[in-house]
């Protein structure tokens, strides 16, 4: 049976709690998530996809369509750019990061990021770059809205940053990510009925 420094037994709960809150505290000590970075160490999604048997044309319509319904929020929608030789087009989107604190759920910023999309015959390439960071406050009327006009590159928050708020950031951004190339793989080899 374990002892205080007094002589004075430790009851089995207490000394359960004392092994939660360390086994708590070491394993945030490790935590560590990884973001995908290019040559120049930004962070940036990237992949090329053979569908083979999709056209180019049937390519180019659904990523038109797909980047069309991504959006930066609360900004106006802006159209999808597209090249002079109709082989890339790129688009701007975003999401908000939350903080979950006991209570409520509340703003802390939205991430913005780049999408270009790339199209050659039955071949396609995205990649996701040029993430930033706008941070948020209540205003007066306690509704979340930009802190300033000041965009932060994301590079300036990661990789070496150990604050739990940015772990869960930096987990939020992977997730969002995973989830919007996904449904980008599917939308792009639909092929619809005229």
């Amino acid at each position: 049976m374990a002892t205080t420094g007094k002589g004075k037994a430790l009851t089995g709960p207490f000394l359960i709690f004392l092994i939660l809150i360390y086994s708590h505290y070491a394993a945030g000590q490790t935590e560590t998530i990884t973001l995908p970075v290019n040559d120049q160490g930004m962070v940036e999604y990237t992949s090329s996809v053979d569908t083979d048997s999709i056209t180019y044309l049937t390519l180019w319509d659904n990523a038109i369509k797909y980047l069309s319904t991504l959006s930066v929020p609360d900004q106006l929608t802006k159209d999808v750019q597209v090249n002079e030789n109709l082989t890339a087009m790129s688009h701007q989107f975003g999401f908000y990061l939350i903080v979950k604190p006991a209570l409520t759920k509340q703003v802390d910023g939205v991430v913005i990021a780049d999408i270009k999309i790339s199209v050659k015959d039955s071949k396609y390439e995205y990649t996701i770059n040029n993430f930033k960071f706008i941070k948020y406050a209540r205003n007066r009327f306690g509704v979340f809205v930009p802190k300033s006009s000041k965009k932060y590159p994301l590079e300036k928050y990661y990789p070496d940053n150990k604050k739990k708020t940015w772990i869960a950031h930096f987990e939020a951004i992977n997730s969002k990510m995973e989830k919007l190339t996904t449904e980008l793989g599917v939308k792009m080899i639909e092929i619809r009925n005229k």
